[in-house]
Formats: structure tokens, C-alpha cells, sequence
């Protein structure tokens, strides 16, 4: 016969130790203890899932946490809301993974109505600590249209889910627009698609686009949803009509890109990247497409065209520099010809489009290439946002000769001293951060700084807002 538990003193090991450290305990126990183990799952993870239990998890949320303590703004800590519906969403996704899909999207719909319900009542947007929270709405949006649109899905479990999303944008939560939570309209669009008749469905999206006027974003939303409800009705002809009407807009082209991708259609998507290229007048999407033809053209191994991506994304992107510059070396590498002599004209290139938000980068470039010039004239510029010009002449002014580190140093003091010439005791901190980072970059700048500091002190002797900055020179 087994001895009953003391339960006074499993009490005493609840309350005296971190909860973090009970949790480690059993979670080590539990994989060692078929019977522990065998509980939790029974009782927190069971393989037959009741659905609403799931419901009432999320519903619990609510009575689980603590008071805010805030005199203003929600009595509830939302914060540890926040931490609550985060787990919930990770139990959805953990369903959808699993093929439980009618208990991921309970839970995501829930997690919906929740906050529609509680988030306004508790005034949280009165409270600027959760500026830029959405409170998991966002997510549970795009996994419930993934969810419906891909039709697997039990008709109850959808008439649900149109329930909850419909009381939810009747809540102040939605209805006055809740601070970056979740846009309801699409997701209402896509449940009223699936009861709706079709035409009257596709005369509500085209009144939409009519609508939109000149907002480009929502047109191209409404574009996309419109072709979306086409494939979902099986419509496949129709849809690739509008894709093709359309190919400049970036939501429907990328809709056709993944689609040849999925489908191991790799020259053809790399056919249809250059028309979106030359078509689209979308800059940052013509940079994402030039970065995704270089993953596809890497993953056929086309070294030919690859190289040609490469140098165009050196020249052109705002990131990856050095990246992109060590990529390009190896792939030239492996071509026939004089590989050094491309890589040197494409590093000419960027030097004279002065990418000087680059600056560091271009210099450690010139340097390993021992491009003496071109990396003089990268250290002239003067990107001083975050002191870079001088830490970048700090690294690589060594590799230049005295002459050319003295004429770059007196180029930047002539920016310090015009930078200086306006009265804005708000600025003085920067100018002097500016000069201390020159002084410290190389001889040649302390000294010139020296000189400076002695000139400001004349020139601007009324000014004691300057003056006290100053000091923290000397």
C-alpha cells in the first residue's frame, strides 16, 4: 500500500521555492517518469481535444492575471495578457502543425474576441506603455484567412468563427480602429466569400477597388483578395487573367512567383522577376525581387547571371554590402577570365555613387582590396550620424599616407565649423561629439581639433552653452 503524500509539506515546497525551479524539476522528472509524464500530457496536451475547453482557456485569461496598479489606464496587468494570448497563439500554431485545424483556429478566433471584448473596457489605449502592442490579433487574423481559404476547415467550425469575428468588429475595440490591433475587414471579406453568392461577393470586392481612388495600398489589397477568392472558387483562368492585367502590382506578381517556385518552375519565376523588374515602379520591391533572383539563380547554380545579380545589388542595395562584395569575389572566382579586375571596377562603381550610409562598409571593402584611392575618397565623406566617417578614419586612415589623412581631416573640421556657425545651444553636444571622435581617429585630427577648440574659444566666447561643452575637451 503506498503512503499518502504529506501534503502540508508539499505546500511548504510549492511556497518556498521559484516557481522556475519546480518547473525545471518535473519537466527533468516527467521525461524519466512514464506516469508523470503520461498526466501532464493527459491532463494540459490530451489527443482527444475538446474545443471549447480550448475556448475557455482563452476566455480564462481574463480572471488569471494581476491588477495593473496604474491610477490611470486599464485596472488589469496587460502585459501579462499580452504573455497569455502570446502562449494560446503558440498553442495554435502548435494544432495547425499538428493538422488539428479546427482547434488552432478556435483558438485563434477567441483570441479575437477577447481582446475585441476586454480591450477598450479596461481602457488600454489610454495607457502609452502598450503603444504598438496588437495583442496577438495580427497573427490570429492570418492564420484563421490561411485557415478558411485553404478549406480544411469543418462549416461549423467556420459559421464560429464568423460569429466571433462579427461580435468582435461590433465591439469599440474595432469599430473606432484599436490602436495597431488587427484590421477585421479582410477576414470578414474572406468568411463572407465562403457563404456569400459569388457574384454578389465579386461585385462587393470590385466596389472596393472602384473605391480605393488613388490609395495604391488598399487597391492592391483589394486586388489581391479579389484574386485569392478566385482560386478559392476555383476560378484559376479568371484569376491569372487579373495577375497578368496587373503584374506591376507586387502582391499579385509575388502571389505567381511563389506559386512557380512551389512548383520547381525556377526559370520561369526568374522570367517573371524581370518583368516585375521592368515594370514596377515600387523601389523597394525591385530591390526584394533583385535579392530573390539571386536566391534562385544561387540555387540552379547559374554562376553567369548570378555574378551580374551580385554586382547589381553591390551597386544598388541600401544593405548587405560586404556581403554582397564577398559573394560576388566567389562567384567571379569560379568563372573563366580576369575575375580581380571586374571586382575592382565594381567596387569603382559604388565608391563613385558615394553610398555614404555605407561608409564603413565601402571602407573595410577598399581596404582588403588595398584600394588606396578609392578608399581615400570613401573616408572623405561625412557621414557623422553616429560618428562613422571619423571611427571609419580611426580603422583604415593607417593605410594612407600623412598628406592625404590631413587634407580628409580638414575637410571634416570645414563641416564642424559650418555646423557650429548657427546659435542652437541644442546642437553644441553633437558638434563637440563630432570633434571628439575626429580628435581621437589620428594625429592629424587631434591636432587640427586642438586648433579648432582654440578658435572656438575666441569666436565664440559669448555663447557659454558652447563653451561648457568645450571643457569636456580639454
Amino acid at each position: 500500500m503506498k503512503a499518502d503524500v504529506d501534503k502540508t509539506r508539499l505546500d511548504q515546497v510549492f511556497n518556498l521555492n521559484e516557481s522556475g525551479d519546480i518547473f525545471s524539476f518535473m519537466k527533468d522528472y516527467a521525461y524519466k517518469n512514464q506516469a508523470l509524464g503520461t498526466a501532464l500530457i493527459k491532463r494540459f496536451l490530451p489527443y482527444r481535444i475538446d474545443i471549447d475547453s480550448l475556448r475557455e482557456e482563452v476566455q480564462d485569461i481574463f480572471f488569471s492575471v494581476d491588477e495593473s496598479g496604474y491610477k490611470l489606464g486599464p485596472s488589469l496587468n496587460w502585459h501579462q495578457i499580452d504573455e497569455q494570448l502570446y502562449r494560446m497563439m503558440e498553442k495554435a500554431r502548435y494544432y495547425d502543425s499538428e493538422g488539428e485545424f479546427d482547434a488552432a483556429a478556435s483558438i485563434a478566433s477567441e483570441i479575437v474576441l477577447f481582446v475585441g471584448e476586454h480591450y477598450s473596457e479596461d481602457c488600454v489605449y489610454e495607457c502609452e506603455r502598450f503603444d504598438g502592442y496588437d495583442f496577438e490579433t495580427r497573427n490570429a487574423i492570418e492564420m484563421l484567412i490561411s485557415l478558411v481559404e485553404s478549406k480544411v476547415l469543418d462549416t461549423n467550425t467556420v459559421k464560429r468563427i464568423r460569429s466571433d469575428i462579427k461580435k468582435a468588429a461590433a465591439t469599440d475595440t474595432f469599430r473606432n480602429g484599436g490602436y495597431c490591433l488587427a484590421d477585421l475587414d479582410e477576414i470578414q471579406s474572406v468568411l463572407d466569400g465562403v457563404f456569400d453568392d459569388f457574384d454578389k461577393h465579386i461585385a462587393s470586392l470590385n466596389e472596393r477597388i472602384d473605391n480605393a481612388g488613388r490609395c495604391v495600398h488598399y487597391r492592391n489589397r483589394w486586388l489581391l483578395r479579389k484574386v485569392l477568392y478566385l482560386n478559392y472558387k476555383e476560378k484559376y483562368d479568371t484569376a491569372e487573367k487579373i495577375i497578368d492585367d496587373n503584374f506591376n502590382v507586387p502582391e499579385l506578381s509575388k502571389l505567381r512567383i511563389d506559386s512557380q517556385v512551389f512548383n520547381g518552375q525556377i526559370e520561369e519565376a526568374v522570367a517573371s522577376l524581370d518583368s516585375v523588374i521592368l515594370c514596377t515602379e515600387d523601389s523597394s520591391y525591385v530591390n526584394d525581387c533583385h535579392e530573390r533572383r539571386k536566391e534562385l539563380l544561387e540555387s540552379i547554380g547559374d554562376d553567369v547571371r548570378l555574378a551580374d545579380e551580385i554586382e547589381y545589388l553591390l551597386l544598388n542595395s541600401y544593405t548587405s554590402v560586404y556581403d554582397n562584395y564577398l559573394e560576388l569575389k566567389q562567384v567571379l572566382e569560379r568563372l573563366p577570365g580576369n575575375s580581380q579586375s571586374r571586382l575592382n571596377g565594381a567596387i569603382v562603381g559604388m565608391v563613385k555613387k558615394e553610398l555614404v550610409h555605407n561608409q564603413t562598409e565601402i571602407a573595410r571593402i577598399c581596404a582588403e582590396q588595398r584600394m588606396i584611392p578609392q578608399l581615400a575618397e570613401c573616408l572623405s565623406w561625412n557621414n557623422d550620424y553616429n560618428n562613422e566617417c571619423y571611427k571609419a578614419l580611426a580603422e583604415y586612415g593607417r593605410l594612407l599616407d600623412a598628406e592625404t589623412r590631413q587634407r580628409i581631416v580638414m575637410g571634416h573640421i570645414d563641416v564642424i565649423r559650418t555646423s557650429a556657425i548657427p546659435t542652437n545651444s541644442q546642437r553644441y553636444g553633437y558638434i563637440v561629439s563630432h570633434m571628439e571622435a575626429l580628435r581621437d581617429s589620428c594625429e592629424e585630427g587631434r591636432i587640427a581639433v586642438i586648433g579648432l577648440i582654440e578658435e572656438f574659444k575666441v569666436k565664440y566666447s559669448r555663447r557659454p552653452s558652447m563653451m561648457k561643452e568645450l571643457k569636456k575637451l580639454c
